[in-house]
């Protein structure tokens, strides 16, 4: 098992942003806009105004956040530590350890009883990548990395 890392605080709009550079790499980094009545995936950042709830995620990391009064709580799960961490962001201590690159399938969106407001996922994929965030040897997050075909 590798080492984790994971941090926790409140950040302004212009720090959620600058905090995205910090998992982008060469590989694709997907965007999951999570409302009630309005669930994507996309493979990259909203060109428009950041939603209320969603996460970001590459193989790098994930950052996921909830908008509340102008604010958004954050949580952020990487394998690296962060090189420009804000004050507001916390490293939340522990035995933070992961494993790594474990396959879940995926249901297919046309299947009757599920129907997310997408036709496909992203390059047709019939994986989720993720890893397993453990702390203490004890299952704390679930932190998807990347689809796979």
């Amino acid at each position: 098992m590798d080492s984790g890392y994971v941090y926790s605080g409140i950040l302004d709009l212009d720090s959620l942003k600058d905090l995205f550079k910090e998992i982008n790499t060469e590989n694709p980094l997907f965007y999951i806009k999570e409302a009630i009545d309005d669930y994507q995936i996309s493979e990259k950042l909203p060109d428009v105004k950041i939603p209320r709830n969603g996460s970001v995620f590459s193989d790098k990391g994930e950052i996921r956040w909830e908008e509340k009064e102008g604010m958004y709580h954050v949580l952020v799960l990487t394998e690296t530590e962060i090189k420009k961490v804000p004050d507001s962001l916390l490293k939340i201590e522990g035995n933070w350890n992961i494993n790594k690159n474990m396959r879940i399938f995926l249901v297919p969106p046309n299947m009757g009883h599920i129907s997310p407001n997408f036709k496909q996922y992203p390059h047709d994929a019939n994986y989720l990548i993720v890893c397993y965030y453990l702390n203490n040897e004890k299952n704390f997050f679930i932190s998807p990395r990347r689809f796979e075909k």
